[in-house]
Formats: C-alpha cells, structure tokens, sequence
C-alpha cells in the first residue's frame, strides 16, 4: 500500500486525483506551529528513505472521513519516528523538518535540521548538501536525475554548484493563505512519473517553462485546471513496509 500525507487544505480536485494514487491522510492544524503553515507536511514531516520522522503535535486522518478520530501514526504500516522536537511559530524553529529529500540527496540548512534526522540522513549515505533557505521543502521541487524548479537564487546557485539542472522561476504569483505568497516546492508532489499541482502551472508567468522542464524529465503533470497554484506545504508519498536499510 502506499500513503499519501497532505493538508486538508489542499484543492478538491488534488483530493480526488491523489485518492487515485493510495490511501491519501489529511493533516490537521498543529498548535506549535504559524497559522499560514500549521497544516503544512513538509513542516513537520520529513521522509529520509524509508523512515518517516514526524512531529510528536502532528494530526492527521483519513480522508474518506473527514470527522473520524486522528489516525496513531505509529499504527499505520510504516517506519515512523516521533519526534517531540523543538518546532516552532517563528524561523529558525518553523524548519527543522522542511528539507527536501531524494534517493540520493538531503538537502537543507543544515544548521537547523532536527539532529536525529540529520543524523539518519547521514547514516543511509545521502549526499548532505547545505543551502541558506531554511524552508528548502517548500521552496524547491525536485525530480530525477539532479534537475529541480524553484524561485530561491541562492538554491538555484548551491545545487548548480553540484551539478543540478535547476529552474529558476519567478517568485511569488503562488497562493499561501496569510502570507504574501507561497513557494513551488509546497505546491507539488512527486510519485512515480507523476508530479501532482496543487493548481494549474500556466497561471503562473513562469507556468510554460515550468511545464516543458517537467515534461523533458519525464514525468506527466496532474494539474487542476483554471485553478491559481496555492501552496499547502507539499505531499509526501510513502509505500508501506519495508526494513529502512532495504
């Protein structure tokens, strides 16, 4: 099975298409954490291979019943790690979950990554790369093969550094409830040969380029359509089982 984390926050239509996907769990307001981002994932989970490592406030449930109790995370077919960390409303306490992390990569700054995840990242030799944005999560998106979009040029310029192929888009024009704007990074999500939009990309100025830079690597964009791009903190995609060393 596969289990699908995302705020309840999240655009209907982006519902119906993940429900497609696996068994899809909502999130909750978590009463440490800024209003605009409280039931962001990527602020308060962090995936590193197969270890699921979450916040101890974190609420979640599934989304075929919006009113049922919260679901126990340790309960569910997964490595989960609790953590009761020091998450809080204001930066550099809002990130120590929001790195971004591939097959092969951690990627954060790594001053302010919760240490038992660091630690993990590093125990399964992933390549640690340090960037200056705190909310790397949410700022950059990143597919296979080193290539990844985001709107932070001193991202851009740290990954080009190692050999990404990075897209550099425009800031802003990307919804975030009581915030200026939001980030690429909390729009989307990757699964398979899939990358899930939280709206449409072509109601982004950069919406083209971002389209053609996705479709070139390879994966098919889900979209929905005529819908501005909001970003609600990412989603997280995690098949059940498996030892964390396999």
């Amino acid at each position: 099975a596969k289990y699908i984390f995302v705020s309840e926050d999240l655009y209907p239509e982006t519902e119906i298409e993940l429900k497609k996907a696996g068994k899809l769990l909502l999130i909750g307001s978590n009463p440490k954490c800024y209003k605009a981002v409280a039931r962001h994932v990527d602020i308060q989970m962090t995936p590193v291979g197969k270890l699921l490592f979450y916040d101890a406030k974190v609420s979640c449930r599934e989304a075929k019943d919006r009113c049922q109790e919260d679901i126990c995370l340790d309960s569910l077919d997964l490595n989960t790690k609790k953590i009761d960390s020091v998450l809080g409303d204001r930066y550099p306490l809002s990130v120590p979950f929001n790195a971004k992390v591939t097959e092969e990569a951690f990627i954060h700054n790594l001053k302010h990554t919760q240490e038992e995840i660091l630690e993990e990242a590093k125990r399964q030799q992933l390549t640690t790369l340090h960037v200056n944005q705190g909310y790397t999560g949410c700022s950059l998106l990143v597919l296979r093969d080193r290539k990844g979009i985001t709107g932070d040029p001193g991202i851009r310029d740290a990954l080009i550094e190692v050999g990404y192929h990075i897209l550099l888009i425009e800031k802003g024009k990307i919804e975030l409830s009581g915030m200026d704007y939001g980030f690429i990074g909390g729009c989307c999500g990757v699964d398979g040969d899939k990358v899930y939009v939280n709206g449409d990309l072509s109601m982004h100025p950069d919406g083209r380029a971002m389209r053609e830079f996705i479709e070139e690597a390879s994966f098919e964009t889900v979209e929905v359509k005529g819908k501005p791009l909001a970003d609600i903190g990412g989603m997280i995609f995690m098949e059940s089982g498996g030892d964390i060393n396999g």
